[in-house]
């Protein structure tokens, strides 16, 4: 996968869905993503990436981007 960050959130929910990717493999290209480019924009002034670093790897409620258990 070249840079899930930039599919739209339907594409992304439907790779954890599948199985393809991991919530937290999800979280990790964004904040690559935003480390990236972020000095540039300046659009996140407070990083809380070890809070959503937990949240995803909790466990996550029922939703599009939570991977069924079968």
């Amino acid at each position: 996968m070249n840079d899930i960050a930039l599919l739209d959130a339907t594409a992304q929910a439907e790779l954890v869905r599948n199985k393809q990717v991991k919530p937290i493999e999800l979280l990790e290209a964004a904040i690559e993503r935003i480390e990236r480019i972020n000095p540039q924009i300046n659009a996140v002034v407070t990083p809380m990436y070890d809070i959503a670093r937990k949240t995803a790897e909790s466990s996550l409620p029922d939703g599009p981007f939570r991977a069924c258990r079968f």
